[in-house]
């Protein structure tokens, strides 16, 4: 995070559907750690979705 920004987490599915989501308001510069509670995921494949300002970053996730 640069400067003073709102945070956005989204977690989407192979299907594309929303599965789970985090916002965060007015984070300060610096790099976070975020945990996301994937006990009630099913195995497969999900995209991890981050955007602060106009920076957004995705990456995927496996849960077996």
């Amino acid at each position: 995070v640069e400067g003073k920004q709102d945070v956005a987490l989204v977690v989407y599915n192979s299907l594309g559907e929303v599965v789970y989501t985090r916002n965060e308001n007015g984070m300060s510069a610096g790099e976070y750690t975020f945990e996301i509670p994937t006990s009630g995921f099913t195995s497969g494949m999900y995209l991890i979705s981050v955007q602060s300002g106009q920076a957004s970053s995705s990456k995927r996730l496996l849960v077996k």
